[in-house]
C-alpha cells in the first residue's frame, strides 16, 4: 500500500485528535475563567434547516438559540444569545437555567447543567479520532506483514571481495 495512501487515511483521525485538544484548552480557559449563576431565558431563536440521510429521505432540523438574562457577581445585569445552540433540550422563555459566564466577556455564556455539557464535544472527538487511529494503525501494519510474507524471504547476495 502506498504511503500516501496511510497518510491521507490517518490524516481525518489524527486531524479529529487534535481538534480535541484545541476544543479541550478552549473548554479548560472557559471553565477556570467562568463564574456560575442561574439565568432566565428571555427569547428563542429557531433556525430550521433540513438533512438528507443515506437512505434518500430528507429530515427536518431545528437548532434553537436561547437568550438569556443574568446578574453577574458584581450585580450588574446581561442580557445575551448563547454561545452555543441548545442540545437535549428545548428551552422556553421564562425557564430558569444553569449557566457560566465569562467573567471577562460577560456576553460569553454556556448552559452548564453537568460535567458532561462541557466535556463532551472533546472527548467525542478526541475518542473517536483515537479509536481509528489506533485501528487504522493495527490494519496497515497487518497489511504490511502479510505482502512481506507473500513476497517471501529476503533474497541477500554475497558479494566477493578481491
Amino acid at each position: 500500500m502506498p504511503k500516501w495512501v496511510k497518510f491521507l487515511t490517518l490524516l481525518v483521525p489524527a486531524l479529529m485528535v487534535i481538534l480535541s485538544v484545541f476544543m479541550a484548552r478552549e473548554t479548560w480557559d472557559f471553565q477556570n475563567g467562568s463564574l456560575p449563576t442561574q439565568a432566565v431565558v428571555t427569547t428563542v431563536r429557531f433556525e430550521h434547516g433540513s438533512t438528507t440521510g443515506s437512505d434518500g429521505f430528507s429530515e427536518d432540523t431545528v437548532t434553537y438559540y436561547p437568550t438569556f438574562q443574568f446578574k453577574s457577581a458584581t450585580g450588574q445585569e446581561y442580557i445575551t444569545e448563547s454561545s452555543q445552540p441548545a442540545s437535549g433540550f428545548v428551552p422556553e422563555v421564562g425557564d430558569v437555567i444553569p449557566v457560566h459566564y465569562y467573567v471577562e466577556n460577560p456576553y460569553w455564556v454556556r448552559p452548564v447543567f453537568s460535567w458532561w455539557t462541557l466535556w463532551a464535544g472533546p472527548m467525542i472527538f478526541a475518542g473517536i479520532g483515537s479509536f481509528f487511529l489506533i485501528v487504522l494503525s493495527v490494519i496497515f501494519r497487518l497489511i504490511e506483514r502479510a505482502d512481506a510474507r507473500r513476497r517471501g524471504p529476503v533474497q541477500t547476495q554475497t558479494v566477493r571481495r578481491f
